[in-house]
């Protein structure tokens, strides 16, 4: 017998994670860039802000790949390639 685990695979946890995580980095990275270009300087607030706005989007990406990855034990996907 084979057990099923409960959740999403381990590889979609990961992925979401590093994806959302280069997303948030890249984009507070990119604002804190053109804050500093527009004003002249770079506020420690700003910096505080730009991060908790990246530790954000990494979750919110996290969140919205349990649900996909929740649905793919519902599906015969081998079967549906196998069609294609």
């Amino acid at each position: 017998l084979e057990r099923r685990r409960a959740g999403p695979p381990r590889r979609v946890r990961g992925a979401a994670a590093l994806l959302g995580t280069l997303g948030t980095l890249g984009g507070a990275g990119l604002g804190l860039g053109g804050g500093a270009w527009l004003v002249g300087e770079l506020p420690p607030s700003l910096v505080v802000v730009a991060a908790l706005v990246a530790l954000a989007g990494a979750l919110v990406a996290c969140l919205a790949a349990l649900v996909p990855a929740a649905l793919l034990h519902r599906l015969p996907t081998a079967r549906l390639l196998a069609e294609e």
